[in-house]
């Protein structure tokens, strides 16, 4: 389709890349992908230097920036982006034949080098540690140079004189430290104070490695206060209680009634609805894997397969896993973030309204109701928002899923299909009886903390005149109730 003046070869050529025992992409393809990537990055980096900008409110942060290690760090980075840079040009020029195609992905691979050369500089001026964009770019670019690898190797072992196979050897030997050299940080444009989450590099992020340290301390010893980090800005009570109460003085101002639960979702919703892409994302690897095992066993049934498939069916089933798993975590990451967020908004409200009450409207309100609002009630965000997620992605992985069983397995579906419709009454019965169930915990936790506190006042008639042992029968029959309920509802 691509070949001519363009390509040298078709785009895609199954003799070529599948049904054969030693598989090799063509070298249109190979451009295609590499153009493809590198023109993502390029279109993307203005984003990124406005958020960077952004961030520092587009104002140079001054000196001194950096140290001996960020020094080390950005050389080394700098250099393996012009050695990169220096082969991917080279690649026309010792070409027999040079098509368009091998113009256009050399002055992209190029271009792209020259914008990481770029971003080094721009990260080091606005003292930024590290790049997410850069890590999956040059991630990405390693994993797309290997079909060239392989190429470049074969030629080599074969004692091939072409000089094409040595310059596509550097190039991702060059692509691949580039890659390595964004596993570190540079940690020295950074303030001594700042967590550790925010002082990962983009690689810890994903692999939850800033977290491995805390883990060796509490396996070594037990943790102690000093051990625990510091938490993040986003999650301490002073920044969500501003953020809540700076949109109840403007509803005030502007003569509007405010509504909590509103205000939550329009200033907390967003790492939220982050968490719940990831999680729809999550579902394109879960719904792979039954496919990939399903190849796999067609695979070892039938001896005229490659044995290449079978690696790459494996190598791709591990893969989709761990992509699952990491886009898993990080959703409930975020989904969990927005819970805490909302559940502190809320307590910091309950508590100042607490303190700036009447002595009219105390009479209304008992220390155990005001007590479980800030406990109880407000714990209910935290799980009702950690558990939405499941609401709004079960529907989808349902629908999916019956889909594919249906593709594969027919009418017998419907019976899957049947049981589900059995089961809604039993479970809509079952969660009306937890619910009440719940409300009678919460009445007994409210009489319990009500005589809790009539106790702690008049301690000392109470001691006086020796009513400790009904009172303490008294709290141990409604602690007997609430426990039963817990009891119950456990099992």
């Amino acid at each position: 389709m691509l070949e001519g003046e363009f390509c040298r070869d078709a785009v895609w050529n199954s003799s070529v890349s599948w049904n054969t025992d030693n598989p090799n992409m063509s070298d249109c393809l190979q451009n295609l992908v590499h153009t493809v990537l590198c023109s993502l990055y390029i279109g993307l980096f203005p984003c990124w230097v406005y958020s960077v900008l952004t961030v520092h409110g587009g104002q140079v942060i001054p000196l001194p920036r950096g140290g001996n290690w960020g020094k080390i760090l950005i050389s080394s980075r700098m250099i393996s982006y012009l050695f990169c840079l220096i082969f991917s040009v080279i690649v026309p020029f010792i070409l027999s034949d040079v098509y368009i195609s091998d113009a256009v992905a050399a002055a992209t691979i190029s271009l792209a080098c020259l914008i990481s050369m770029g971003s080094e500089l721009v990260m080091l001026r606005w003292l930024k540690h590290t790049s997410m964009m850069n890590t999956c770019f040059w991630f990405f670019l390693m994993v797309c140079l290997i079909p060239g690898l392989k190429i470049a190797l074969e030629g080599l072992i074969n004692h091939d004189d072409d000089p094409r196979h040595v310059v596509l050897l550097l190039r991702w030997i060059f692509a691949a430290i580039s890659s390595i050299l964004q596993v570190f940080s540079n940690t020295s444009v950074l303030p001594p104070d700042i967590t550790s989450q925010s002082a990962a590099s983009a690689v810890s992020f994903l692999t939850f490695g800033w977290f491995t340290d805390l883990v060796w301390k509490g396996w070594k010893a037990p943790l102690v206060h000093q051990n625990i980090p510091d938490l993040q800005p986003e999650v301490t009570v002073t920044e969500n209680a501003k953020i809540l109460f700076r949109q109840l003085d403007k509803d005030r101002k502007e003569g509007r009634k405010f509504v909590l639960w509103k205000t939550l979702v329009m200033k907390f919703s967003y790492y939220y609805w982050l968490g719940m892409f990831l999680f729809y994302a999550r579902l394109v690897f879960v719904f792979c894997n039954p496919m990939l095992v399903k190849m796999i066993i067609q695979f070892v049934g039938d001896e005229s397969e490659p044995e290449w498939r079978g690696i790459l069916y494996a190598v791709t089933l591990f893969v989709s896993n761990v992509c699952a798993v990491a886009l898993d975590h990080h959703g409930m990451l975020y989904v969990n973030l927005t819970a805490n967020r909302m559940r502190i908004a809320t307590i910091s409200a309950v508590y100042r309204k607490t303190l700036r009450l009447s002595n009219a409207a105390r009479q209304r309100f008992t220390t155990g109701e005001i007590t479980n609002l800030m406990s109880v009630d407000a714990k209910r965000i935290l799980d009702t928002v950690s558990f939405l997620d499941t609401l709004l992605v079960a529907p989808l992985q349902i629908l999916i899923a019956l889909a594919l069983i249906y593709y594969y397995l027919g009418w017998s579906v419907f019976s899957a299909v049947g049981v589900l419709v059995l089961m809604a009454p039993v479970n809509i019965f079952t969660s009306k009886k937890a619910e009440k169930f719940l409300d009678d915990q919460l009445k007994a936790k409210d009489q319990r903390i009500k005589l809790m506190n009539e106790i702690l006042t008049g301690i000392k008639v109470l001691k006086l005149y020796a009513w400790e042992l009904p009172f303490m029968s008294s709290i141990k029959k409604i602690r007997d109730t609430e426990v039963k309920i817990i009891r119950f509802l456990g099992y």
